[in-house]
């Protein structure tokens, strides 16, 4: 389903003068469902048609008629079609013809937003039309199903509270909230930000931290009286302290004049719009296939990989359904764009639409609805991503982080180290800096602060703020961190991040990625959260860097290593002196000479930093995640050098991914796992860490070892992650 808003800025002006009118929501929207059998449009305008008030003399749009209404007018449900000829014998009447033919009517149903509309009175009759207009392939069809709305069997409801009635009723109220909001004394105030109405809705922010939200329809909020969490009784008027403002989380309902009572017309709900196909809908259940426990059921990654091989132009997808052998009819005949997760009773249903085809009949093609089940919508998210995507599934117990970019893939991994109001801060990177952000995953880690992106040209995604909200409990006041200049993280982020969540915006950046990381182990001097031992990398070595991420992040009596990225040639004085001054006890320069020469570990002895100072590095950037392994991780140890091995993260070394292992470097140390940097397969070496008695041989037999092996990233090998279930016994 598409969702679109209604164009009803007009509509509302108009409604409102017409006090008969059942008033149209701009919160109601306008879903769109594509490819619709005639069969399917014919059973929901049957549904539709027989859904009735209980009153005879109601018809949603009057609040009261003398006599009985016809029956089509007496549904809950208006529907409209276009591409139809009227045909009165048929049950398709002229909109001019029907009970709607009023412009108070029209007007509450949405008709004059939709050209050449025509009603459709009789469910049974109308079903040859319909039938006919899909055999003829008329590309103009559409089926429009209006909600009327409903309350306990009635259009109608009667109140002695005051409702708002229209549009400029809830324009009044945001300006009464502009007035009674602020104290006498001009300063104290329980409004958070200025109230907005935007698209039929007014948002009110509290200082309390609620939201409250009034649409037309809703009842008036009596703004004399206001009420704490604990239910005491607040009179904003006699108030003049923010500390009384601050406990205010919802105000009592306003009554009518001398509590008249009056008879309201239950607001319209959303519409739905039908596009028909030359093409018959068939709903195929499929019982649950993955969790988040357990990951998928190996007949559930057999069907998700298969249709991810079709989807993506691979030798068809066949299937039996019903004594019918089906394929999908080639490249993008799943349609995932349009894919929507419902609540259906106690679970959710992931619905997904394929286009396929008799496989013994090609002439013969219809449209297959895979209804997908699960007990929780995260993993439904989960499946409808993989579906998505291009990269195989795996049957196996570890936890999959990933989105549809990196963007989403940060805020999975996010979701998955903090549950709700449980992160202290936030750090923003952009999202093309991979040096940046790997000097920032320290810095996330000791600040109880998930990683998350912004875009160099627009900022945090709508998701991103979401996420912000979700982890974080209130940053009102409290320091939130960005790393990287503006070229990388816009000011628009500042911006947001202060208006949105009034959070104090420290940023740390230099002219380069130098200069950047730099000012980052600046600020953990300052904050004194730093160790004695420091880790140095190349700026042009992200792929070696990334391994060290989580090690440098591991947190001990609140403090953490800096992560230093200097040229490859040498170091400058600036950052010697900063080295010296942090009095290492030791330094790790990590990779090869090509992305850090000898000179910079000459450089570290002159500025005599570090009593100690070692180069770790591979032949590649795999080999060099090896090393790092082995050095700074145990089977069986846990010091100050070495870290028991709890868990693992499996992320892509291909260097366009190396994202994905920058923003999963804090939820690795809080795991105390090692990041695994991988190819299309895992290398001899790589191999080696899983045998008996090896580095990761603690994971196989270990209790809720399935919790703590990720894979973050979509694109990460299905070989891969084969072998690794394998090996762990996953």
């Amino acid at each position: 389903m598409i969702k679109m808003k209604k164009q009803l800025a007009v509509l509302m002006a108009a409604a409102t003068a017409v006090t008969t009118v059942a008033p149209v929501l701009a919160s109601a929207e306008m879903l769109s469902v594509n490819d619709a059998s005639a069969s399917q449009v014919n059973a929901e305008i049957k549904k539709a048609l027989d859904t009735k008030y209980a009153d005879k003399k109601q018809d949603g749009i009057a609040l009261s008629n003398p006599n009985e209404v016809d029956a089509y007018m007496n549904s809950r449900y208006a529907v409209l079609a276009t591409g139809l000829v009227e045909n009165e014998a048929k049950g398709v009447l002229a909109l001019d013809k029907s009970g709607y033919s009023s412009e108070a009517a029209k007007l509450a149903i949405g008709a004059n937003s939709i050209p050449g509309a025509v009603v459709i009175t009789d469910a049974a009759k109308a079903v040859g039309v319909i039938e006919n207009a899909m055999l003829a392939n008329n590309p103009n069809v559409k089926v429009y199903i209006v909600d009327k709305g409903i309350k306990d069997n009635s259009s109608v409801y009667i109140t002695d509270s005051k409702i708002i009635k229209d549009a400029d009723a809830l324009n009044k109220l945001k300006d009464e909230f502009d007035k009674a909001g602020i104290a006498a004394n001009g300063v104290a105030s329980y409004l958070k930000n200025a109230p907005e109405v935007k698209d039929g809705v007014l948002t009110v922010n509290l200082t309390s931290g609620t939201k409250l939200t009034f649409k037309v329809g809703d009842e008036t909020p009596d703004l004399s009286k206001a009420f704490a969490k604990d239910g005491q009784e607040i009179n904003p008027a006699h108030a003049n302290q923010q500390s009384v403002f601050d406990q205010i989380v919802k105000f009592g309902i306003a009554k009518n004049a001398d509590e008249k009572k009056e008879t309201v017309d239950v607001v319209s709900g959303d519409t739905i719009v039908y596009t028909l196909a030359n093409a018959e809908n068939t709903v195929i259940d499929v019982p649950t296939i993955y969790t988040s426990d357990n990951g998928y059921t190996e007949k559930g990654a057999e069907l998700v990989n298969k249709l991810i091989k079709a989807n993506n132009g691979e030798p068809n997808f066949k299937f039996n359904y019903e004594g019918v052998n089906y394929e999908l009819t080639g490249k993008d005949a799943l349609d995932t764009g349009n894919a929507k997760i419902e609540k259906v009773g106690d679970k959710y249903v992931l619905k997904v639409k394929a286009k396929v085809r008799n496989a013994n009949d090609t002439a013969v093609e219809k449209i297959i609805q895979f209804n997908i089940e699960g007990k929780v919508q995260k993993d439904l998210v989960r499946v409808l991503n993989d579906l998505r995507g291009k990269t195989e599934v795996v049957v196996g117990h570890f936890v999959k982080l990933a989105g549809a970019d990196r963007f989403a893939t940060a805020i999975e991994v996010s979701n998955q180290r903090f549950e709700k109001g449980k992160a202290d801060s936030v750090v923003i990177v952009g999202a093309t800096a991979l040096m940046d952000g790997l000097s920032a995953v320290p810095l996330a880690s000791v600040k109880n602060a998930p990683i998350l992106l912004a875009d160099a040209k627009n900022g945090l995604s709508a998701d991103t703020v979401a996420e912000i909200k979700r982890a974080t409990k209130d940053l009102n006041r409290k320091t939130v961190y960005i790393v990287g200049g503006a070229n990388s993280v816009p000011t628009s982020v500042d911006k947001a991040l202060q208006e949105k969540f009034g959070a104090v915006v420290v940023r740390l950046s230099g002219t380069d990625r130098y200069e950047t990381s730099l000012d980052v182990a600046r600020r953990l001097k300052y904050d004194t959260s730093v160790n004695k031992t420091a880790y140095v990398v190349g700026g042009e070595g992200a792929a070696d860097a990334m391994s060290i991420s989580s090690v440098a992040a591991k947190v001990v009596s609140k403090k953490v290593s800096p992560v230093v990225v200097v040229p490859q040639k040498g170091i400058s004085r600036t950052t010697r002196d900063f080295l010296a001054d942090l009095r290492l006890e030791k330094a790790y320069v990590i990779g090869g000479e090509s992305s850090v020469s000898t000179q910079v570990l000459k450089d570290i002895k002159l500025a005599k930093a570090s009593t100690e100072v070692s180069r770790i590095s591979g032949a590649d950037r795999y080999a060099t995640n090896v090393e790092v392994l082995k050095t700074f991780f145990d089977k069986a140890v846990d010091n100050d050098v070495k870290t028991m091995v709890g868990g693992l993260v499996v992320t892509s070394g291909d260097t366009k991914f190396l994202v994905d292992s920058q923003t999963a470097g804090a939820l690795a140390a809080s795991n105390k796992a090692p990041i695994l940097l991988t190819g299309d397969k895992l290398t001899s070496d790589q191999l080696a860490l899983f045998k008996n008695d090896a580095l990761f041989s603690v994971l196989a037999n270990a209790p809720g070892r399935t919790s703590k092996v990720f894979q973050v990233g979509g694109v990460v090998a299905a070989d891969v992650m084969k072998t690794v279930v394998e090996k762990l016994g996953l």
